[in-house]
């Protein structure tokens, strides 16, 4: 083949296939240079280990303290035999100590900033919404067992059976004054559409409309999946999402809505709920 066109032919393979080259030349690259400098990658494993247990028992910035402070002294630079020269250990071509170093500056914001959120004042009532909410996790039914009960039931006849989940819902019910707040916790709730989880709102309204002769708009419902909320009654309104803020179930806990606290009275029949 003569030269020139086989120059063609190699520029426009380099054209096809360039993007595919330059990505298997830096992984090559990157690879090559871990093997290479073993020593850095296996402090800068070590100090972000360190860094992150610390940060999980104390504070982030502790944490990104200890991993910067590995990551300076140790590595510093260090005569290698095979080259006769000083080398800094490096991650990624970058020399660890700078790698601490600039994170070592940021670790004032992060400080400034945890303190920040600590000494935010703590809502008394999403304290309390939490302490309510921890019965989720005892027992399946909490709170007033019986009404819990009625609801969970009703909640295992409404599933559709596409939903293969054996995890049974777990309810917690408190009625303090006027008002009965439900909590629901259910694995399969990210399972279920809008329009699933706006009627089985309304489902928990109906019951403790029969059961407890509380109106709609008196009844605090929070449905909460693995981690969050995505489904809420408050003040009669019901809202899906798929992530809803537990705060808006703190008015519940409003001392001047909430001055008395008495048991549910027992299942009474008749009569749909008023809205």
């Amino acid at each position: 083949m003569p030269r020139r066109e086989g120059r063609i032919l190699a520029g426009m393979s380099r054209d096809r296939y360039g993007w595919e080259f330059m990505f298997y030349k830096i992984i090559t690259k990157l690879v090559l240079h871990a093997t290479s400098n073993q020593r850095g990658m296996i402090i800068g494993a070590i100090g972000l280990a360190a860094g992150f247990m610390l940060a999980l028992v104390i504070k982030l910035s502790f944490g990104l303290m200890l991993a910067a402070a590995i990551w300076i002294i140790f590595g510093m630079p260090r005569m290698v035999e095979a080259e006769g020269r000083r080398r800094f250990a490096k991650v990624l071509y970058i020399p660890l100590p700078i790698i601490g170093t600039a994170v070592m500056l940021v670790v004032p914001t992060v400080n400034s900033v945890e303190r920040t959120i600590a000494n935010r004042p703590i809502n008394p009532h999403v304290l309390a919404l939490n302490a309510d909410e921890a019965w989720l996790g005892k027992a399946q039914y909490t709170g007033d067992t019986a009404l819990s009960q009625r609801v969970g039931e009703m909640m295992e006849i409404s599933r559709p059976s596409r939903l293969v989940s054996s995890e049974p819902a777990r309810v917690y019910t408190r009625h303090a004054g006027d008002r009965l707040l439900v909590l629901v916790k259910i694995e399969w709730l990210s399972e279920l559409g809008d329009d699933m989880r706006l009627r089985l709102i309304e489902q928990i309204s109906d019951v403790a409309w029969s059961a407890a002769k509380v109106p709609r708009d008196r009844v605090y419902i929070g449905v909460k999946g693995r981690l969050l909320y995505g489904a809420m009654q408050v003040d009669g309104k019901a809202v899906v999402q798929k992530f809803i803020s537990e705060k808006r179930l703190a008015e519940f806990y409003e001392p001047a809505k909430t001055s008395t606290t008495r048991p549910i009275p027992s299942r009474t029949s008749g009569g749909a709920p008023p809205t």
